[in-house]
């Protein structure tokens, strides 16, 4: 299984379809600006338990470089003592 960094921010919304799809507009481009080109921002809308709602999860990750990645995030070049 290969190593997944841990997101750097995870967000939950959970709500009603109009306002829950303005919010994540708003993050998105919040996270987008607030990270530059050093993240990524990914987004999932799913259905929820009552009509009318949706689920939206946004998260950000460090961008992929070249080189391994621990678990903390850290190529192996970043860690002391490597």
């Amino acid at each position: 299984m290969p190593n997944v960094a841990r997101p750097l921010l995870a967000i939950r919304l959970i709500g009603p379809t109009d306002t829950v799809q303005v919010q994540q507009r708003y993050l998105t481009a919040y996270l987008d600006k607030l990270f530059g080109g050093q993240a990524t921002v990914r987004s999932s809308t799913h259905s929820a338990r009552r009509t009318g709602e949706i689920r939206v999860y946004v998260t950000v990750t460090r961008k992929e470089t070249h080189g391994s990645t621990e678990n903390d995030g850290t190529t192996l070049g970043d860690r002391p003592g490597r």
